[in-house]
């Protein structure tokens, strides 16, 4: 990270993430913290205008278009990138792909046929994994009906019939317990974060039916001192947003038991100071 662009970058990032948590502080003070927590509701308002908005406007063209770029915005697609622990320019499109390549692989390898992603959103990933794995049964869990509607859309105009799509509130365990099985491959992609307070509960039921393959890709929190300021700028984002903290040690707790685990930091991030990392929890045989 020693060209300028990235020392600018990096001073950008610290200086807008160091002045969010003086704020988070000042209302910290003020009482009103409560403005920066996570929430089911506020989950909520964040993706249900866009996804509407996809919904009444959005011109599906090809599969690989709405997986890749059809969801993300124009600014998502030119933004700087982590991308082998370094920052580069514009990788949206490669990071994406990696991350998809890794699901591929878990798929392959797992040999298990029904297969859940909690937080399916818009459906990009679900429905791109139907598609390479006709042979397979999907289903995706969303908080949000557009998302679900939407989704379902997607399903319809690209002919994928081996995936349905499900409304369900992850504290709610009720809802969506019967479309967990033992014999399952659970998978995330950066959903966790979005309520950083609230992986427990599904987590929890997981090991309760003994799910036999759980695989996250999330931004949990292992810290990289090669990434120097980016990880002082994720650590600032951590304080003022109340994103994902407490994954890896939550799993190495409930999980060791009965369960093999793997954490991998992967360095790739389509937001730099939120970078992936996969948690990959396997049951004992």
């Amino acid at each position: 990270m020693s060209d300028a662009k990235s020392i600018y970058v990096l001073y950008r990032f610290l200086k807008i993430e160091l002045l969010s948590t003086l704020k988070y502080f000042f209302n910290c003070l003020r009482g009103r913290a409560a403005l920066y927590r996570r929430n089911v509701q506020v989950v909520y308002s964040i993706y249900e205008k866009r996804r509407l908005d996809n919904k009444e406007n959005y011109e599906f063209t090809t599969l690989d278009e709405y997986v890749i770029t059809g969801a993300a915005s124009e600014e998502e697609m030119t933004r700087w990138n982590l991308f082998n622990h370094k920052l580069q320019f514009g990788l949206h499109k490669e990071i994406n792909e990696k991350l998809f390549s890794l699901l591929e692989e878990k798929i392959k390898s797992s040999n298990i046929n029904y297969i859940v992603e909690l937080g399916s959103g818009s459906g990009k990933n679900i429905l791109y994994l139907a598609k390479k794995f006709p042979d397979k049964k999907f289903i995706g869990i969303e908080l949000s009906p557009v998302s679900v509607e939407l989704s379902k859309l997607a399903a319809d105009q690209f002919r994928i019939t081996n995936i349905e799509f499900y409304v369900g509130d992850l504290t709610q365990v009720d809802v969506y317990s019967e479309l967990i099985i033992s014999s399952s491959l659970v998978f995330t992609k950066h959903c966790f974060e979005e309520m950083p307070r609230i992986f427990k509960i599904p987590l929890g039921l997981l090991k309760k039916k003994k799910v036999k393959s759980i695989f996250l890709l999330e931004p949990a929190f292992i810290f990289q001192p090669k990434r120097h300021l980016l990880e002082a700028c994720r650590i600032l984002r951590i304080i003022h947003r109340d994103r994902l903290f407490g994954l890896p040690s939550f799993c190495k707790k409930e999980f060791s038991k009965d369960y093999h685990i793997n954490f991998v930091d992967l360095g790739i991030g389509t937001n730099p100071v939120n970078p992936t990392t996969i948690v990959d929890i396997e049951l004992k045989k």
